[in-house]
């Protein structure tokens, strides 16, 4: 699940770092002081050290990205803005590089090393400062921009465990709509079973019945004896018709309303997913084994969107063509790189091609994982 606003912080990120830019260029406090009043080596260093340092926010912030990748760019970022500062302090103007390199650490790092790294940047900026301030100067204003750091880290902390508390809410309420969905289906089959032990029993009685009426009318040589045993056999005919219509009533299996169900849950806990499910109007009940299957995929797919796809729309598409059901499941996020199949994956591939399916995982070129299945309507022969 993607966090709201995402990019569009990634975006102000990114504005207020090329704001420095102009800060770097304008004597703000009447200092005397711009960054084209440095020697040549150092002037290049600097741009050197401020452009990496913008690479590095947006790819420290890039949600595709593992999360190792994350922190070594934070890494990064928390580096170059140490070397500019060093280079350029301008009085404590710059010291925004470091407030947003500890907001863009804080996202990827724990605590601990969160808070090595403000009171590492801190020491750099003490140091770069007394040159300038003396180290009087220089602690206090030091002190004042380190509390902004540890501000800046500690929203960012607060953020990131109310979304993660709300994603392991959503997952939690996602699976438990799941696992009920999963405990109605053994019921309905617990009650089917019992449904055809008694048609076998109160069937099986009547059409006993219904034969020696049949044959008694087939024999008898009287008319009126003959048009007796008919009339009984209509009406124990008519009994019969209306014990299978009960019957099929009951086993009549509206076989994606857990699907749908499951969806309406899926979008009442994900009000950022936007979950989108066709499914087809079969006319004929799909084998048990088909709609489990399918009920699964929709779980796993889902799921794995919520945990790790940072998408904000879900495609879950049933298509019946003949004999054959094809399942499509997508997204519109990011998969980190390098891909790997998990084990819930894995285990419905093995369950689709145990009923004599066909399951692939496909990434398309913008990040997001395909899904497909294809199952044999025919349940000969697989269990």
């Amino acid at each position: 699940m993607k966090r709201p606003g995402q990019t569009r912080i990634r975006v102000v990120s990114l504005v207020a770092w090329l704001s420095l830019l102009l800060v770097a260029h304008t004597d703000v406090i009447n200092t005397h002081h711009r960054v084209e009043d440095l020697a040549g080596w150092q002037r290049a260093l600097w741009a050197a050290a401020f452009t990496v340092f913008g690479m590095a926010l947006w790819q420290c912030t890039h949600p595709a990205l593992s999360l190792r990748t994350r922190r070594h760019w934070g890494l990064l970022l928390s580096g170059c803005a140490c070397v500019a500062i060093l280079l350029f302090p301008q009085g404590g103007n710059m010291v925004g590089l470091m407030i947003t390199a500890a907001g863009a650490v804080a996202a990827v790092m724990t605590l601990r090393r969160t808070l090595a790294l403000i009171f590492l940047q801190s020491l750099c900026l003490i140091g770069a400062l007394s040159g300038e301030l003396g180290w009087a100067g220089g602690a206090f204003l030091t002190f004042n921009f380190l509390m902004f750091q540890m501000f800046m880290a500690g929203l960012v902390f607060i953020s990131n465990r109310e979304f993660l508390s709300r994603q392991a809410l959503a997952e939690s309420h996602l699976q438990l709509r799941f696992t009920q969905a999963l405990l109605e289906e053994t019921a309905r089959t617990a009650e089917r079973a019992r449904i055809s032990r008694e048609l076998h029993d109160g069937l099986g009685h009547h059409l006993t019945i219904l034969g020696l009426d049949l044959e008694l009318a087939a024999h008898v040589p009287h008319a009126e004896e003959r048009l007796a045993a008919v009339q009984r056999a209509r009406a124990l005919n008519r009994q019969l018709m209306g014990v299978v219509r009960e019957s099929i009533d009951a086993l009549r299996v509206y076989d994606w309303e857990d699907v749908q169900r499951v969806q309406a849950a899926v979008c009442a806990s994900n009000p950022d997913l936007h979950v989108e499910v066709r499914v087809p109007e079969v006319g004929q009940a799909l084998p048990q084994a088909v709609t489990h299957a399918c009920l699964r995929l929709f779980q796993e797919s889902v799921t794995n969107t919520i945990k790790y796809a940072q998408a904000r729309h879900f495609w879950y598409h049933v298509l019946v063509q003949g004999q054959e059901l094809t399942v499509l499941a997508w997204d519109d996020g990011a998969a980190r790189l390098p891909l790997t199949v998990g084990r819930g994956l894995d285990g419905l591939g093995a369950r689709i091609r145990a009923l004599g399916g066909t399951f692939q995982t496909t990434l398309t070129p913008g990040g997001a994982v395909h899904l497909r299945a294809s199952l044999p309507l025919d349940m000969a022969g697989h269990p």
